[in-house]
């Protein structure tokens, strides 16, 4: 594309400042989850299957997406506390509770996830070190004979 033909399409597109943050409302229609796989909908969430997102749910609007509150948190695309989600602050008390509950669920997966690996990783530097030992106990046994 030509630089003169850019700029014409740059002065009719404005580019949003707030594109990657996340932003959390009401669902105003019936809508599909844009994640993969919806993790409320036994079926895809995608036509002809009917609609994920029900009128009046909770939704979160994340780069051009909509997606479950659960749904965007377990694909992993996004780590962020949910009070700086736009919009959190509208929300009743109990829809802060269900959004707060449902990111302390991922951050304590996370955590014990990293604890598993640290653990697997010192066991597996343990095993390697004993089997390193071993081994230099063999070279030494065959240098002895």
């Amino acid at each position: 594309m030509r630089v003169s033909d850019k700029l014409v399409l740059d002065s009719w597109f404005t580019k949003s400042i707030d594109f990657d943050i996340p932003v959390v409302g009401k669902a105003k229609k019936e809508d599909y989850c844009n994640a993969t796989p919806c993790s409320i909908s036994p079926t895809p969430s995608k036509f002809p299957y009917p609609y994920s997102i029900k009128n009046d749910e909770i939704q979160i609007r994340y780069k051009g997406g909509i997606y479950h509150p659960i749904c965007l948190q377990a694909s992993g695309n996004i780590s962020v506390n949910p009070k700086d989600i736009k919009n959190y602050e509208n929300l009743s008390d109990g829809e802060k509770e269900t959004l707060d509950g449902i990111y302390k669920k991922s951050e304590k997966r996370k955590l014990e996830e990293e604890e598993s690996n640290v653990a697997s990783e010192v066991n597996g530097e343990t095993s390697a070190k004993k089997k390193k030992l071993s081994e230099d106990e063999e070279s030494s046994e065959v240098k002895k004979d």
